[in-house]
């Protein structure tokens, strides 16, 4: 049997126009344990980019790069970007959408497949 993993392992290289990797950041994530954490901050963001109140906005990006990425990767991306969220939103968008987003969202799924399997007697 395959069993496809939620751990999602990857590294996060921020290069310069050189090509020069300046900063390398490891990620190793449990999917499914975060998974409701991570739909909460995605609801949260969306909830403050609709309200349009910057500073809620900056505050629902860092707790969701903080979950994703880990408290000391986020710290290393906050300061290598010196807080310019616009840039860093830009840049790191592929990672959540293409990667992160989609495996949370299967790793959900695959939660509610497997309680709806299970009967409590």
């Amino acid at each position: 049997m395959k069993i496809a993993t939620s751990m999602i392992e990857d590294r996060i290289e921020i290069i310069n126009p050189a090509g020069e990797v300046v900063l390398d950041l490891p990620v190793r994530l449990n999917v499914t344990q975060v998974c409701s954490q991570i739909m909460q901050r995605r609801i949260e963001l969306q909830s403050a980019l609709e309200s349009g109140e910057d500073e809620r906005i900056g505050e629902a990006i860092v707790r969701l790069y903080e979950i994703c990425l880990g408290e000391d990767n986020a710290n290393k991306l906050f300061e290598w970007y010196e807080n310019d969220y616009i840039t860093m939103i830009n840049d790191m968008t592929p990672f959540f959408t293409d990667i992160l987003f989609p495996a949370v969202d299967a790793a959900r799924d695959r939660l509610v497949e497997s309680r709806k399997k299970v009967k409590v007697s």
